[in-house]
């Protein structure tokens, strides 16, 4: 090869003058460059799923309900017992079961807002939960005693 403006050969010299050699990385530039792009939006996205779901498992727990028993059964069998024992004529008898039922049903269902639990009979729960019947059945007698 020949220089066009000097017509002499180049020489190694020559060639090398101008020429800067810069340190390899041990990653291609490229490489580098699509993690700059691409990590931070990365991790900020990672960080902004963990966030949410902590944020749901504690929504989560906080408004799952509690899981409580009552004795039905119990509460009926000691409420016609005591009926049973009272010199009652059949309409004063219907007048104190309809009493009765409804106060029992306002009672649980009271219970259960305040407390935003369900609230199942004893025998169909297998496992050991919070047993209100005493509660219940307190409300109910008070309920009873006042003529509501």
């Amino acid at each position: 090869m020949t220089d066009n403006k000097h017509d002499t050969p180049l020489t190694g010299n020559a060639v090398r003058d101008g020429v800067t050699i810069q340190p390899q990385s041990s990653k291609p530039a490229g490489r580098q460059n699509r993690l700059a792009q691409w990590g931070i939006p990365v991790l900020a996205g990672v960080a902004i799923l963990t966030v949410m779901a902590a944020v749901s498992v504690v929504t989560v727990r906080m408004t799952m309900p509690e899981v409580v028993t009552f004795d039905m059964k119990g509460t009926m069998d000691a409420f016609l017992q005591q009926s049973a024992q009272l010199p009652l004529d059949e309409q004063q008898a219907k007048v104190r079961v309809t009493r009765f039922n409804d106060a029992l049903t306002r009672s649980l269902s009271d219970w259960q807002t305040r407390h935003h639990a369900i609230i199942l009979v004893a025998p169909a729960v297998v496992s050991q939960e919070r047993d209100i019947t005493l509660e219940i059945q307190n409300t109910v007698a008070g309920t009873m005693r006042e003529g509501k």
